[in-house]
């Protein structure tokens, strides 16, 4: 079953939200702070240092995305659709998210899998923002895998563009509960957002910059379990 919900943004603000929003910030850069003040004094136990690296280098990716999708739903309030266009391809970009994401994955013990097309596939769109889209929805499928799982990446070309299918082995989601995950939440939903320590904004988000691109993100559930979210482009 397939959704077809456009996200909305939040109608007003609270301090509830603000405060959640602090603290989902704080959590990475906690651990950024903690690592660097270790390390000051550990320079002579180089397994140390490199683990206190890897944790940095997660935490502070972690920040930036979230960063990326405050932005992102900045624009949507202000219903701002101004892109920076050039040609994009696809295939680099895919790299370049997986890259990101690696650290995660391996915090949460999940394998990353991903076989690399022979040709060319160039998109024209805003390279930033077609990354902020696929990073959210692999790290969203990162967070719902169970240890030892497998996320398989494939691009793919059609006759009218290019897919991108993320693959997840997830508990999965009920498919009348599908089109609830492209909903920009607000108060109603403040606890849901403390209780997973996210704002929900990763795919309603991606959802959108696929749609100024003339794409669209589609979430389908799998049997017997797990997700497959696909994110279609037409090509340039």
């Amino acid at each position: 079953m397939e959704s077809s919900v456009s996200p909305a943004a939040p109608e007003d603000e609270s301090f509830e939200y603000i405060s959640i929003l602090s603290h989902i910030l704080m959590t990475p850069l906690s651990g950024i702070v903690l690592w660097c003040d270790m390390l000051r004094g550990k320079k002579e136990v180089p397994e140390l240092v490199e683990r206190g690296l890897v944790a940095i280098d997660r935490s502070a990716r972690a920040q930036v995305a979230i960063l990326d999708n405050l932005v992102e739903l900045g624009r949507l309030q202000a219903r701002s659709t101004e892109l920076h266009r050039s040609r994009v391809d696809l295939l680099a970009c895919v790299r370049d998210v997986l890259a990101r994401n690696v650290s995660a994955a391996v915090q949460h013990k999940v394998t990353l899998r991903f076989a690399p097309p022979a040709k060319e596939h160039v998109v024209d769109g805003d390279p930033v923002r077609l990354r902020t889209a696929l990073h959210n929805v692999v790290a969203n499928a990162v967070k719902v895998s169970p240890a030892g799982g497998h996320i398989d990446v494939v691009l793919d070309k059609s006759a009218d563009g290019f897919s991108i299918l993320v693959s997840d082995e997830g508990s999965g989601i009920a498919p009348e509960a599908l089109p609830g995950l492209f909903e920009i939440r607000s108060l109603n939903d403040a606890e849901v957002a403390r209780r997973r320590g996210a704002l929900g904004l990763g795919l309603p988000i991606a959802r959108w910059i696929l749609q100024l691109h003339g794409g669209s993100l589609l979430l389908t559930a799998r049997e017997p379990q797990g997700c497959c979210c696909t994110l279609r482009l037409p090509q340039a």
